[in-house]
């Protein structure tokens, strides 16, 4: 079993966390209880695939500490049936005031699952479609900055849309002119990692503006320190390590960043605030 912090003061929010997988189907509610504990008291369950955006309405339809979202991940694109954007979309149109955001979406060149121009297709058609339910979009970015900031700033010029890049990797440079679009900028587990290869990536969560700022787990993956190799998966009462360990970048309190960053995710969720 997993222990996740303990916390009186901290109220955090876990704006990413896939709970809707094989991981989680034996003890969701345990997992939910150690959430809680930790003073994680909202969760967003992103979907990767038609089917999964069911299974997460469901889940957040019976857990009121969940929040939905509705999306076709890039690595997913080509496993999906062929009608799976019209599910989406038909998920988004007929749940809109059930979901939070649309996502997970975006681009990822490291992994050669989908072609690249059918993962910068299915992007588009999420930005379109979040554009027009006004709901943000949760945006997966890995190794394909050189194509993701130029699309970005092409399509928040003609269509404005809110947007979360999620698990940022980004370095200084990109993490600006990210945050200059208006987007928020997430930071997972690998924030904590003592990789020399990381320090980029604490330097980022240093300097995004702290009316931007979001906290997410990625669960079950991206363990943070301490627990990194430590235990079989990542949770979302695990926020909390991460959470703290950017206030300590930032030179402020862990109090402090966890009402800034739920704040946040109160805002770009359309939450009214704990």
């Amino acid at each position: 079993m997993t222990e996740a912090p303990t916390t009186s003061s901290e109220t955090w929010i876990d704006t990413h966390a896939h709970l809707d997988g094989d991981e989680f189907a034996d003890d969701l509610d345990d997992v939910l209880r150690r959430a809680h504990a930790a003073g994680v008291n909202r969760i967003v369950c992103p979907a990767i695939g038609a089917a999964s955006s069911r299974r997460v309405l469901e889940l957040a339809a019976s857990r009121p500490s969940l929040a939905a979202t509705v999306g076709i991940h890039p690595n997913c694109i080509e496993d999906e049936p062929e009608d799976a954007w019209e599910t989406v979309v038909e998920l988004a149109e007929t749940h809109r005031d059930r979901i939070v955001a649309l996502g997970e979406t975006g681009l990822d060149w490291y992994r050669p699952y989908t072609p690249r121009e059918r993962q910068i297709d299915f992007f588009r058609r999420h930005l379109e479609l979040g554009a027009r339910l006004d709901l943000p979009v949760i945006i997966h970015c890995r190794e394909a900055d050189d194509t993701m900031l130029p699309l970005l700033q092409e399509t928040m010029q003609r269509r404005p849309f809110r947007g979360i890049m999620h698990a940022c990797a980004a370095p200084p440079s990109l993490v600006r002119e990210y945050a200059a679009l208006g987007l928020f900028i997430s930071f997972a587990g690998p924030v904590t990692f003592t990789n020399k290869s990381c320090e980029p990536l604490r330097e980022s969560a240093r300097i995004v503006p702290e009316d931007q700022l979001l906290v997410e787990t990625d669960s079950p993956y991206l363990t943070p320190m301490p627990h990194r190799g430590k235990i079989r998966r990542n949770e979302p009462g695990m926020v909390v390590h991460t959470g703290r360990f950017i206030a300590s970048l930032r030179n402020t309190t862990a109090a402090a960043l966890a009402a800034i960053t739920t704040h946040n995710a109160c805002r770009v969720f359309g939450w009214e605030m704990p």
